[in-house]
């Protein structure tokens, strides 16, 4: 016979958990985690400090199943994932989950993000011939004010040749900058 394995778990007064992760959108940052308060089965508030200013506070009621069925006794609902608005450059960001009864206030972390602003920026990938007075052009490009395509406008001898949006899949963009996504690509003759 099998015998199911036993886990027994200690828990403080003070809240715990984890923050995750922090990506870099624009005009902020998407902060991830979770976080339980051993005194309720309830969702607690998770405050935002950047800079040593605090700057908002995020609900810790997302559904993760991980830790739903780690901390059964607590259920799913203990996740934070929200977007925060920060200055551009360097921001060191950190989440403090908010107790509730018996205890005190528990910091989950600090990290820091860069957050964009400015012009666009990019690259010109490809310009190769394609066939009598054509051009096949390729590249990527980013306004990290918005997350939607910006427009290309292409010009041959300063003469207007092209416009239009950078809307192509580019999964290689969206791994480097995930809060841009993926539809940054252009590639045209």
């Amino acid at each position: 016979a099998r015998q199911a394995a036993l886990r027994t778990y200690t828990y403080g007064p003070n809240p715990f958990g984890s923050y995750d992760s922090i990506t870099a959108v624009p005009g902020g940052a998407q902060l991830r985690g979770w976080t339980i308060d051993a005194n309720s089965t309830d969702p607690i508030r998770v405050d935002i400090y950047s800079n040593n200013k605090g700057i908002t506070s995020l609900q810790a009621n997302t559904g993760r199943a991980d830790i739903g069925s780690l901390y059964v006794v607590y259920g799913a609902n203990h996740g934070f994932d929200g977007n925060v608005p920060l200055p551009p450059g360097q921001n060191n960001v950190c989440a403090y989950a908010i107790n509730v009864g018996v205890g005190g206030n528990t910091l989950l972390g600090c990290k820091t993000v860069n957050v964009l602003s400015g012009s666009p920026f990019g690259s010109f990938d490809v310009a190769a011939p394609n066939g009598p007075g054509k051009a096949h052009i390729r590249g990527w490009t980013i306004d990290p004010d918005s997350a939607d395509p910006a427009r290309v406008d292409v010009y041959v001898d300063g003469h207007g040749a092209s416009s239009g949006p950078a809307s192509g899949g580019r999964c290689d963009i969206a791994r480097i900058y995930p809060g841009y996504g993926a539809a940054h690509g252009f590639d045209t003759t």
